[in-house]
């Protein structure tokens, strides 16, 4: 007699037959291909992915067989993003590996954490690989190539980096410990502080989380951008830093203050460990800062220096990725490990 099949049984049973079918996909091209991508967003990834790939070992030859939104011919159904990816975490292989975004969770730790450091796992180090795109260095040089004249993104980022690394160090709390912060009793981690239902009044710009840290651009004087950070943003986040630590410990009134200052610190601590206070830009969300900030206000800073086009311009920020920075070097070394 036939034992019936549990739920679980026939869920691996259905993945184990996607991994054959992506498997099935990379054999039937490989004359072309040698190496599979599960990617965890869409096939737009791929194009970044593939550079850095083959810049790291010139001998691959990536093909993209899976994203999120690819729909397979299983019994799964539509696909959702990371859980997505990684359910492939333990198939991966030579011929088969996952690129991701990080996001900022590594920050404040996952469940998917420790699978980042697995052989043929690959993540961006950053919030996602937008923020490759906008690293100041990159942006620094095509300046320099479009106008012939200077500006010094890096140290806007840096004293960006360092003015809103307090408001991450709360945020991170409140990722770590929701229960804390909202009286809904889920393991959703929340990404606005107006999920975890806090009304902050006049400040209720508060509630887009860490996008609220970007400096609006039609406020922005290029010439004065560095005096108004340590100005204007810095009083913004003192402000918000203490209204959410009245809220918090109005709403759990067993704790006193000095152990909320005491976790803070720990908080604080750890996160120096992951990223230096300086690279706080990078981890605010990808996507979001690179389109509402940095792209805009390299946009603006190459225009008032050179009076270009601006189809020009947005067209070389796009490919700014290629120039290469220190996150980039750290996936490269990874893959080479992997297949060298």
């Amino acid at each position: 007699m036939n034992k019936k099949q549990t739920k679980d049984e026939k869920k691996s049973i259905a993945w184990k037959n996607d991994v054959q079918s992506l498997l099935g996909r990379l054999t039937i091209n490989s004359n072309k291909y040698n190496v599979g991508l599960i990617l965890e967003n869409d096939y737009e990834d791929f194009i970044f992915w593939k550079h850095i790939i083959t810049t790291a070992v010139p001998t691959l030859k990536p093909c993209c067989v899976a994203t999120a939104n690819f729909e397979l011919n299983t019994t799964i159904t539509k696909p959702e993003g990371k859980d997505y990816a990684m359910k492939f975490k333990d198939e991966v292989n030579e011929k088969l590996i996952i690129c991701r975004d990080t996001d900022n969770w590594l920050l404040y730790g996952h469940k998917d954490a420790a699978y980042l450091t697995k052989s043929y796992i690959y993540h961006t180090y950053t919030y996602d690989r937008e923020a490759h795109a906008a690293y100041p260095k990159n942006l620094q040089a095509i300046c320099n190539e479009l106008t012939f004249k200077d500006f010094d993104f890096e140290k806007i980022v840096n004293i960006y980096s360092e003015t809103v690394f307090p408001f991450l160090v709360y945020w991170v709390h409140s990722q770590s410990n929701p229960e804390l912060y909202s009286d809904v009793n889920e393991r959703h981690r929340y990404s606005t502080w107006k999920e975890l239902g806090w009304n902050f009044g006049e400040d209720d710009k508060i509630k887009n989380s860490l996008t609220c840290l970007l400096l609006p651009i039609e406020e922005i004087d290029i010439l004065n951008i560095e005096v108004q950070i340590k100005t204007t943003l810095k009083d913004k986040i003192e402000k918000w830093v203490e209204l959410i630590k009245a809220k918090f410990l109005e709403k759990n009134d067993w704790y006193t203050a000095e152990i909320f200052a005491q976790e803070i610190n720990e908080v604080e601590t750890k996160l120096m460990g992951l990223i230096s206070k300086n690279e706080t830009f990078f981890y605010l969300n990808g996507h979001k800062t690179v389109e509402k900030f940095m792209f805009p206000f390299a946009e603006k800073v190459i225009n008032e220096l050179g009076k270009l086009q601006k189809q020009d311009i947005k067209t070389r920020l796009q490919d700014s990725y290629k120039l290469g920075n220190p996150f980039m070097d750290k996936i490269m070394e990874k893959i080479k490990a992997d297949f060298l």
